[in-house]
């Protein structure tokens, strides 16, 4: 279970909300037993995942932030990846790719891209001007 840090924080509330319910998803998934809730649950995340990314992009255009197509395309990878493990499951049932395995590669995800990249947006923050 993934908990939420304040050093997860990064000064945006929208996309600090934004990242909290993604956590909160994680979890409703990550405890559930039923294959067709899991399925159900992993959908509503990566559907949220493509509405956080759209914000955050949007956020990065506003504060003028430089690296706005690398960190597009990191997303691009992550709704790939994600869209591949969901589709996976869903044509070939839970024994095809372990839930253990799909939970470890969406929570390193999570923590990678939002304790190192996301993070970055703090500098925006404090300095708009990018």
């Amino acid at each position: 279970m993934l908990e939420w840090r304040q050093d997860m924080m990064i000064g945006i509330p929208e996309i600090d909300a934004h990242h909290r319910e993604l956590l909160n998803l994680f979890n409703k998934f990550e405890n559930t037993k039923d294959d067709v809730e899991f399925a159900k649950l992993l959908n509503e995340y990566i559907e949220y995942s493509a509405k956080h990314f759209r914000a955050e992009e949007r956020v990065l255009r506003e504060y003028g932030a430089v690296n706005i197509e690398e960190h597009s395309a990191m997303h691009e990878e992550i709704t790939k990846n994600l869209a591949e493990i969901f589709e996976k499951f869903v044509r070939e049932g839970a024994s095809a790719l372990p839930r253990d395995k799909m939970l470890s590669l969406i929570r390193t995800w999570f923590l990678d891209h939002t304790l190192q990249e996301d993070l970055k947006m703090r500098e925006l923050v404090v300095s708009p001007t990018g």
